[in-house]
């Protein structure tokens, strides 16, 4: 059983966790459009009464290639037409990309996937991955998605109207929970005092947001950075706001905002330093509306029960012992990436085993 809790992050959390979550899920969000590629094999995904349906018409090569997945999440497929389960919302949200025929191009270091018939919202042009040097080593997700802030309901959140790009987000495990944060290159110091200046008025004041009124403001230094935080009585979040350099960072609690601060400061390697993150910015156009990068290898630092502990605050999940394994085999796959353009289409690149151990990642 699976039960939402209230989320300041519903719009975007729910999606990408309950991607990293289920294998099967995961090849059906491959409808991208790909960088500097062409394609003789497709698989087509359609609507069907109890969710999708999958059907493949394949070369030898890139049947190899997504048997080679398959089997690393012990998935028995061998080219058959797939049928998969889905919930009424992801049923809905995924309703509108429908029909979709997927080209499929294998090489040397994964997976190329394409579908012409996506079309995505266009955004403004935006230089992509470069704040990969203020993200943990260890991140499970990162990420530049085109008007988040309008996903997202955080107390205090109106400080990002002095950034002007679009925000990059970061999911990372602190002290056994999966933590986030926000970063911006701030643009507008005036704005970002200006709202500063009124989360001081209003901290007692009701804010009328999902994730309820903010009843508690604090300033205070962390690691010698000033930062400034909003509770809330009905939440698990205690959003924490501070400079490091010119990026503004909103993490989802001090402790978060402290691990960015050793990052920053370089006491901890950043995902920049990754050879998996590399690979996948190697693979991804520098510069684009949106991107997002997995890393599934980071799964293997959880055990079941940690795992289930670490999702609380964002689902209240009931799962089986032999659900939680299910899960863990995803760490079996290489990190994957995506990246969107200005026009709304999409590029991807799933990578095979990279070799790589715990202490690359």
């Amino acid at each position: 059983m699976v039960k939402f809790a209230k989320l300041p992050l519903m719009g975007i959390l729910y999606i990408f966790l309950l991607a990293a979550l289920v294998s099967v899920v995961v090849f059906s969000f491959y409808f991208y459009q790909p960088y500097q590629a062409s394609f003789s094999s497709n698989f087509e995904v359609a609507s069907a009464d109890e969710g999708l349906v999958l059907s493949f018409d394949l070369a030898p090569s890139e049947k190899e290639g997504l048997e080679n997945f398959a089997r690393k999440v012990e998935w028995p497929w061998q080219g058959e037409e797939v049928r998969l389960a889905l919930n009424d919302n992801l049923k809905g949200w995924l309703r509108p990309l429908l029909p979709l025929r997927v080209g499929v191009k294998s090489e040397t270091l994964g997976l190329r996937l394409k579908a012409d018939s996506l079309k995505l919202p266009s955004s403004s042009q935006t230089q992509l991955w470069f704040k990969a040097n203020l993200a943990p080593r260890n991140s499970l997700a990162y990420g530049q998605i085109p008007q988040v802030l309008n996903l997202i309901d955080l107390p205090g959140q109106a400080v990002f109207k002095s950034v002007e790009e679009t925000p990059t987000f970061v999911l990372f495990p602190v002290n056994e929970k999966i933590s986030f944060a926000f970063l911006g290159k701030v643009t507008s110091p005036a704005i970002f005092e200006a709202e500063i200046k009124k989360l001081r008025e209003v901290q007692s004041e009701s804010q009328g947001r999902t994730e309820g009124a903010g009843t508690g403001y604090n300033e205070s230094q962390i690691k010698g950075i000033k930062v400034y935080s909003v509770t809330s009585s009905d939440s698990v979040f205690v959003p924490t706001y501070g400079l490091l350099g010119d990026s503004l960072v909103a993490a989802s609690d001090p402790v978060a905002f402290g691990l960015m601060v050793e990052v920053f400061r370089r006491e901890q390697p950043s995902l920049a330093e990754t050879s998996n993150f590399e690979v996948i910015k190697a693979q991804l156009p520098p510069d684009g509306a949106g991107s997002l990068y997995f890393n599934l290898e980071s799964l293997r630092n959880w055990d079941n029960f940690s795992f289930q502990d670490a999702l609380k605050p964002y689902l209240d999940l009931e799962l089986s012992q032999s659900f939680n394994a299910e899960v863990l085999k995803l760490s079996r796959l290489g990190p994957f990436g995506v990246a969107w353009t200005k026009e709304g289409s999409v590029e991807g690149y799933l990578t095979y085993d990279l070799g790589t151990s715990k202490a690359s990642n």
